[in-house]
């Protein structure tokens, strides 16, 4: 999975900016899809490289998204990220910025991150659509966009990071969750602890 990872994220330096920052949040923070749509630059903190997710964006069949809150109480929560990101929404800040100057009286003052090219909140649909053109265009597997999540799950839990840290980061509401969804890989990484702790303190020291 991380080699897969690592695949895909070399791909996202051809394509728009906008694509390539929502790709490199979803991986590196976990956020559901809805909660990427609905962060606005205020829940951006570049002091302190977090996100904030306060609401998501929802979708029923037929309209467009509206927002609403996210899936539960725990769901509200700030994500630290690495420096790099900052640096990726500084450069869309300014294009966006670009962009609401050039469209004039046709922006929507919305404050969303992710929008279309008249402000309005971006489809979420464009961003699965977008990983699927990548994919064909470099002969990797298609993945759907929530798939990224579930691969920052795996990759923290065999890095050996605590269960309720990745819970409170995944914004689940009880560590239950995170088992559950989780138990292959928890026990996987378990597995390996306890053979790490066997060579370690069991087996015999090499000699030269």
């Amino acid at each position: 999975m991380i080699f897969f990872i690592l695949e895909f994220l070399a791909t996202l330096e051809e394509g728009p900016l906008k694509y390539k920052l929502a790709i490199n949040v979803l991986i590196f923070s976990g956020l559901r899809r809805g909660e990427i749509g609905g962060l606005k630059w205020t829940d951006i903190d570049y002091v302190s490289n977090t996100i904030t997710v306060k609401q998501a964006l929802k979708k029923i069949s037929g309209s467009p998204a509206f927002p609403g809150p996210p899936k539960n109480q725990d769901s509200i929560r700030s994500v630290k990220l690495p420096a790099f990101i900052f640096e990726l929404f500084k450069e869309y800040q300014l294009i966006q910025l670009e962009l609401k100057a050039n469209m004039g009286d046709k922006w929507y003052e919305t404050g969303y991150v992710f929008t279309q090219i008249n402000g309005l909140p971006m489809n979420l649909d464009t961003i699965g659509w977008y990983m699927g053109q990548l994919s064909e265009k470099h002969n990797l597997k298609k993945v759907r966009s929530h798939a990224l999540r579930h691969s920052n799950a795996s990759i923290l839990i065999a890095s050996g990071l605590d269960v309720k840290s990745i819970s409170n980061r995944l914004g689940h509401g009880n560590m239950s969750t995170t088992m559950d969804i989780y138990t292959h890989f928890i026990k996987s990484a378990d597995a390996k602890a306890s053979d790490s702790l066997e060579d370690i303190l069991i087996s015999p020291p090499k000699t030269e």
